[in-house]
């Protein structure tokens, strides 16, 4: 009997070398590679779908025990809460979400090359459901922090300019003191765009390199695999290269140059305005002050000239009271034309004031996006599409109302 490991063939390749090769072609042909672009951004707009339709399930609960006013001041919460339990049924017991399974991409360690642990896919969803609170706080608390080192080193410039001959600062120390100038004239709060740029821009950086679509996916080191393997080319030299979106991301990063750059100089242009503002007043010394002081005590009785009380004629007093005689009947026919718009029992008060706060009277708040239905009520449009959606009726005189014919108002 032969052994296999010296029987040759026509080569004088060993069968038991063969057998290496066929094992190495193999374990190849079985690396499935990194999930592409496109496969990530579908899954997430498929999973974004699915936890959609799981808040649209929730809001009726919730609504019920909480009352349509909760649900309306807090639906970024409402959010929140959805994506959790989302997120806890699937990735967080270590299945694949409807839109990872829908694209047939799995979640792998960047760092370790294995599926993610417990404690990895726990800090991901963490991040991804209070990325935004997570993110305001943490600034907030740089910004406080970085002020109070602002603060200190002002009051350590008077020592420091005192003993910079004798002793020079370090270049260090410098750019420190630069570094915590130019931060503490920050914004304190993060506003919507620059959430939305930083937003962009790591999304600029996802298309660029094909990596961490979010930023919890970042954070947490979370990638993905495909478990479709490419086709072969047509001349055999290795496989297709999925499509890439590297032109978008070039696009992407030109146009928050452009952004940060625009908002540079509209930031220089409010520091020269408040500088030329602030130049007048500047250059009056001790004396002038005074002096302006005293001619205005001098001219001035209760905020009226001398000249324009001495001089005042009888026709100018009869005037003034026709005006204010005009004005209060003025004022009286508004206030009957308002009275006659309101719906019975709505009492408004301060009538007389110019502006009116006008208030849905579903969630007791400002009306935002008024909307107006055909008995000629107004509520804001969420208030509105809610109550519509559960009765399709006026919530004041009780008339039917069918979805399709709220209307909102514009420049109102």
């Amino acid at each position: 009997m032969t052994d296999a490991r010296h029987t040759t063939d026509a080569d004088g390749r060993s069968e038991f070398d063969r057998n290496q090769l066929l094992a190495k072609i193999s374990a190849s042909k079985l690396s499935f590679p990194f999930a592409a672009q496109p496969e990530i951004i579908r899954a997430d707009q498929k999973d974004a779908y699915y936890i959609g339709y799981l808040q649209d399930q929730i809001e009726p609960l919730i609504r019920a025990v909480k009352g349509s006013r909760w649900v309306n001041n807090n639906f970024t919460r409402l959010q929140e809460i959805s994506k959790l339990i989302y997120l806890s049924l699937t990735t967080l017991p270590g299945s694949q979400t409807l839109g990872e399974e829908y694209c047939d991409i799995v979640q792998l360690d960047s760092f370790s090359s294995a599926f993610p642990s417990l404690y990895r896919r726990a800090i991901f969803i963490l991040i991804e459901v209070f990325s935004a609170r997570i993110f305001i706080q943490l600034y907030a608390q740089i910004r406080q922090y970085v002020a109070r080192l602002n603060d200190r080193y002002s009051f350590d410039d008077q020592a420091h300019h005192q003993s910079e001959l004798s002793q020079p600062e370090s270049r260090i120390k410098l750019l420190q003191r630069k570094l915590y100038s130019w931060m503490s004239h920050l914004p304190t709060t993060l506003d919507r765009s620059t959430l939305d740029s930083c937003n962009a821009l790591h999304l600029s950086i996802f298309y660029l390199t094909g990596r961490y679509f979010q930023w919890s996916k970042r954070f947490s080191g979370i990638t993905y695999l495909s478990n479709r393997l490419r086709p072969l080319r047509p001349d055999g030299l290795g496989r297709v290269s999925p499509p890439s979106y590297e032109v978008l991301g070039v696009l992407m990063m030109i146009q928050l140059v452009v952004r940060v750059i625009e908002r540079h100089r509209q930031a220089q242009r409010r520091r020269e305005q408040l500088r030329l503002a602030s130049e007048p007043v500047a250059i009056l010394d001790d004396k002038e002050k005074d002096n302006a002081q005293i001619s205005e005590r001098v001219l001035t009785v209760d905020g009226r000239l001398i000249d324009e009380m001495m001089f005042q004629t009888e026709e100018d007093d009869e005037d003034k009271e026709a005006d204010s005689a005009s004005g209060s009947e003025k004022e009286e026919h508004e206030r009957k034309e308002i009275a006659h718009e309101c719906p019975d029992g709505v009492i408004i008060d301060n009538l007389s004031d110019q502006v009116i706060t006008r208030r849905c009277t579903l969630c007791l708040g400002s009306r935002k996006d008024q909307t107006s239905l055909e008995c000629g009520h107004l509520f804001c449009w969420k208030c509105l599409v809610s109550w519509v959606k559960e009765k399709p009726e006026c919530p004041l005189c009780r008339h039917s109302v069918h979805p399709t014919e709220l209307l909102p108002i514009y420049n109102f």
